[in-house]
């Protein structure tokens, strides 16, 4: 399959731990292989409401002297103009990984054009698993990682600061297996390499302060590393050699000049948006998880109270950003659980999904740039199970999560089925009945576009849809499965039709938001497409497209040019006014406040400034759309009043609200207000009740010997940490083709992983990082990495 690659925070819980990767950029295979219809046209746009000019869009055509079996694209650069594509051929071999001479060719002109730049990496091999590193903070400065060889054995790296015009080799005393960059400061990196060159030994770490020429070893049995929330300030775990099996984690806030203890028995820890979280072995046996909000140089632990009745056998964190927390949590470990919804402090949490699909590594969960707080996912249907699994149908939150519902659709005929709408994604990506996950983009109000059919999902007969209003209502535009591209802030769209032997020759285009489409041939000969790029920010009117003829093998590039036959810029009357969720009773009210967008009219083409977009806040009231459900509580069936949940035992709730020697806890009347909500007056001022309750029993506060924020170098400290993982019997269910299944897979724990940007901000590699990680687009990716057939 091939994807627009992403950066992506992971978080992998696997029995009971956690480990954090972030992977940017996106590893690409095409198959030849039928996958469904070939794309049509639903709706071509009549010749006499095309501008002429717009009947004759020009195209550029690059052929690369050049037969590598994959290629890495990366923007480098502020105007988006500077491009670097990086190509490799590797080989496994009994002896294990084979690399060829690699080759690096560099566009100044947005991608017309590229120059072979080869002869500054000196014909070297790159490697393919971290081989072109961004910086995280200035975009002119990236790092190429070089394949230790027989010719060449020692270990080096390649530093431009220049945007690529010019890279130095800098030799390094050891193998480099990741890197990560400071998101505070470009010069700092730090650097690990496994004792053995591999990643399942505890290795060395090593920090450079002048973005990799020189390096200072500063840890030995390292076993995973962050960057903290300040520019010194380093998260470690380490080998206990006094507790054989066991880690603990250090802290540093002086770049190891100095550093403590924060926790012992440690197995994992992570740190997403402003929450660290770890967990650590129980002396019982068994994990838990705790969780820290990062303020200053203090650590203070607390237990996640999540409000469930046996322990969890997969916790997974969805999103974890603007002061709250979305899990998803698996009791069964077979791939099925519930959504909880996290207080801002990332301590308490509620209920706010059931049936919620996430298998193995997967899951079809989707933040939306265009719509603020609009999350997509996939449920199990109820009542559907078999023996063969379940079906699947999508869910969509206005609200951050706090409530979900189906995606309605208007004049269904599902055979039967509920008539609503269900978006592909991962799970559908994965098993090959879509090449591309959703696409949104902030600087497109509102826009999703997406593959989807009505009723549950299907494995064939996926169609093209898109949303003007961030979700509440969709069009179908093209028929069968396309790749697709948002460009001009969303006044633009491209896609090119899939076919089974991935040829292609035209792809189409809309000014009107997918209402009819207009066609542009690029290739008179057969041409084996592989992928479809548009500038990273959805800015423009340039799209390129990647391929090779079969006849030679070179890749090819295909600029389709639309700023040429645009006729002027947009104006001022060109615009409307649009404010998100008008619909029902919100009146455009989310987390406390209408923001009300400038948008361009529907039927008008003009290009739309980079500066467009601007929006208008005006607060709210508060209603009940601006709460969510406290710890114990639950949702009724009609989304309209907070109830006591009946699965978790009254005196469970209550002593999970209690830290050790608390006497008293604020009790409320089921009601809390989603983390960053800004409403006024309203409901809360009666909802929003709190009362002292006396406790009744606790749970484990910090785990024992924290430090409690102590800043005394090399502290020794202790940390007991959490998510609780239990042991459940071998068995693997499969799933049928005829529909699509969720495995129900019993004995086998899931791994995990979180759609997000992390604190540390690994720096942007192909494929860095530990485990298995996820594809997508999101609006912030700035490459792409294709594989020929």
């Amino acid at each position: 399959h091939w994807s627009w690659g992403y950066l992506i925070g992971v978080v992998l819980l696997y029995n009971g731990g956690l480990v954090s990767s972030v992977r940017h950029g996106m590893h690409v295979s095409v198959k030849k292989r039928a996958s469904g219809r070939s794309g049509d046209l639903l709706s071509e746009c009549p010749k006499d409401t095309i501008p002429a000019a717009a009947k004759n869009v020009p195209t550029h055509q690059f052929t690369f002297d050049d037969e590598h079996q994959s290629i890495d694209l990366h923007w480098l650069g502020k105007d988006s103009k500077t491009m670097i594509m990086l190509s490799s051929t590797t080989a496994l071999s009994p002896f294990g990984r084979m690399y060829s001479p690699s080759s690096l060719w560099r566009s100044t002109d947005g991608g017309r054009y590229y120059e072979n730049i080869t002869s500054q990496i000196d014909g070297d091999p790159i490697s393919v698993d971290n081989g072109l590193i961004l910086s995280t903070v200035d975009p002119n400065m990236a790092i190429l990682v070089a394949a230790a060889v027989l010719r060449r054995p020692h270990h080096h790296i390649y530093v431009t600061r220049n945007s690529g015009a010019t890279w130095s080799r800098v030799f390094t005393p050891f193998k480099v297996v990741s890197l990560r960059c400071n998101a505070f400061q470009a010069n700092l990196i730090l650097a690990d390499s496994a004792i053995d060159g591999s990643r399942g030994r505890n290795g060395t770490l090593y920090l450079s302060t002048d973005y990799g020429f020189t390096w200072k070893l500063v840890m030995v049995n390292v076993k995973t590393y962050n960057w903290g929330p300040s520019a010194k300030t380093v998260f470690v775990s380490v080998a206990d050699r006094s507790n054989e099996g066991k880690l603990k984690l250090m802290r540093t806030d002086d770049l190891f000049k100095t550093y403590r203890s924060i926790s012992s028995d440690v197995y994992r820890f992570v740190i997403l948006d402003s929450y660290l979280f770890a967990s650590v072995h129980r002396a019982g046996g068994g994990r838990s998880l705790y969780v820290s909000k990062m303020s200053g140089k203090s650590v203070d632990w607390q237990l996640c109270r999540l409000p469930v009745a046996k322990d969890t056998g997969l916790f997974y964190i969805l999103d974890a950003s603007d002061g709250m927390v979305l899990v998803h949590v698996d009791t069964e470990g077979d791939g099925r659980g519930s959504i909880f919804i996290s207080d801002s402090s990332g301590v308490y949490y509620s209920k706010a999904l059931d049936g919620h699909v996430q298998t193995g590594k997967r899951s079809d969960f989707y933040k939306v740039k265009s719509m603020r707080g609009t999350f997509i996912t996939s449920i199990t249907v109820p009542g559907s199970e078999s023996l063969f699994g379940s079906l699947v149908s999508s869910r969509i939150s206005f609200d951050r999560g706090a409530r979900w519902q189906r995606i309605e659709i208007d004049n269904c005929d599902t055979d039967g089925s509920e008539c609503s709408l269900h978006i592909h994604g991962m799970l559908s990506l994965h098993i090959g009945v879509i090449r591309q996950l959703p696409a949104s983009d902030a600087g497109a109000p509102g826009l999703i576009i997406a593959h989807a059919n009505k009723g549950h999902a299907h494995s064939t007969n996926v169609d093209i849809y898109i949303t003007l209003d961030g979700g509440y209502k969709w069009k179908k535009v093209l028929e069968g499965p396309h790749f697709y591209a948002i460009a001009d802030q969303g006044k633009l769209l491209v896609a090119v039709p899939i076919s089974g032997n991935h040829t292609a020759d035209t792809i189409y285009f809309s000014e009107n938001h997918g209402e009819c489409w207009s066609q542009v041939k690029f290739s008179t000969v057969p041409w084996h497409f592989t992928g479809l790029e548009a500038d990273p920010k959805a800015l423009g009117l340039k799209v390129t497209l990647w391929g090779y003829t079969p006849a030679d093998g070179l890749w090819q590039t295909m600029e389709v040019d639309f700023s040429d036959v645009v006729e002027r810029q947009c104006s001022s009357d060109d615009y409307e006014e649009w404010l998100p969720h008008a619909q029902g009773a919100r009146d455009g009210c989310l987390l406390g406040y209408k923001e009300t967008f400038d948008v361009v009219k529907p039927h008008i083409w003009c290009a739309v400034p980079d500066e467009a977009g601007k929006s208008r806040v005006e607060p709210c009231r508060c209603s009940l759309e601006d709460l969510e459900c406290d710890f114990g509580f639950i949702w009724n069936a009609e989304n309209t009043e907070c109830v006591l949940d009946k699965a978790v035992p009254t005196n469970l709730s209550r002593a999970m609200l209690c830290a050790p020697g608390q006497k008293v806890y604020n009790s409320s009347i089921g009601y809390r207000r989603i983390p960053g909500d800004k409403c006024v007056g309203g409901v809360a001022e009666h909802l929003l009740k709190f009362s002292a309750e006396s406790c009744v029993g606790h749970v484990h506060g910090a785990p024992h010997g924290s430090d409690g924020g102590a800043t005394r170098s090399h502290k020794r400290a202790s940390v007991a940490v959490a998510v609780i993982f239990s042991l459940i019997s071998v068995a693997v269910l499969a799933y049928v083709v005829y529909k699509f299944f969720v495995p129900q897979r019993k004995g086998r724990y899931n791994y995990s992983y979180s759609a997000l940007r992390t604190n540390q901000e690994e720096c942007s590699d192909g494929e860095s990082g530990a485990g298995a990680g996820a594809v997508g687009r999101e609006d912030d990716d700035e490459d792409v990495r294709i594989v020929r057939a």
